[in-house]
C-alpha cells in the first residue's frame, strides 16, 4: 500500500517508482521486482529557516 496522502509519483528509466507520501512524511522507492519499498524520511524537509 502506498498511502492515503500520496501527492506525487515518478517512474525512472530503471522502472523504479518514487512516491511522495505526506501522511508518513516520507519518500517510498519501489525497485523493479521488489515486494517491499525502500523508505526515506528526510528530516526537516519542510522546516522554515
Amino acid at each position: 500500500m502506498i498511502g492515503l496522502s500520496t501527492i506525487g509519483m515518478f517512474i525512472d528509466t530503471n522502472n523504479a517508482i518514487y512516491v511522495n507520501d505526506q501522511e508518513t512524511n516520507s519518500v517510498q522507492i519501489w525497485y523493479e521486482r521488489k515486494t517491499e519499498p525502500m523508505i526515506i524520511k528526510p528530516e526537516n524537509l519542510n522546516a522554515s529557516k
